[in-house]
């Protein structure tokens, strides 16, 4: 889990700053040929 926070109060900057950092972070866990996991869901059916 990564936690940080965006000082200031205006929203867009703050959808803006949070984009940046969420993209950096996928960059950097990508650089390490590793990814993340979503989630998934299996259904079964019985005839």
């Amino acid at each position: 889990m990564v936690m940080y926070y965006v000082k200031g109060t205006d929203w867009d900057t703050y959808l803006d700053t949070t984009e940046e950092i969420n993209f950096k972070i996928m960059d950097i866990v990508k650089k390490h040929k590793s990814d993340f996991a979503f989630p998934s869901t299996t259904v079964y059916l019985n005839k």
